[in-house]
């Protein structure tokens, strides 16, 4: 009977610690799932501002009816082959 009295409290203690591990490692789990979570949200709200700004990122003047100036001194309109004076 000693030796049933402690296996029984051994395999008690193993599922214990096995069942704290669990625990543990479902806590880890929903952490990690709420990181993913504000990452997407991070990366979609991103996607909403880059898709609403680039092209004013890349053409300032994008939708005011005025062409952009180009770094290199030439307009977006027509110049017939004239530089712009600006």
């Amino acid at each position: 009977m000693d030796d049933a009295a402690s296996e029984i409290a051994r395999l008690r203690a193993a599922l214990a610690a096995s069942e704290a591990r669990v625990a543990s490692a479902e806590a880890d789990l929903a952490q990690v799932r709420a990181v993913v979570m504000t990452s997407e949200a991070m990366i979609r709200r991103l996607k909403l501002e880059i898709a609403k700004n680039a092209p004013r990122a890349i053409w300032p003047e994008f939708g005011t009816g005025r062409p952009a100036d180009r770094p290199d001194g030439i307009t977006a309109r027509r110049t017939r082959g004239r530089r712009h004076r600006g």
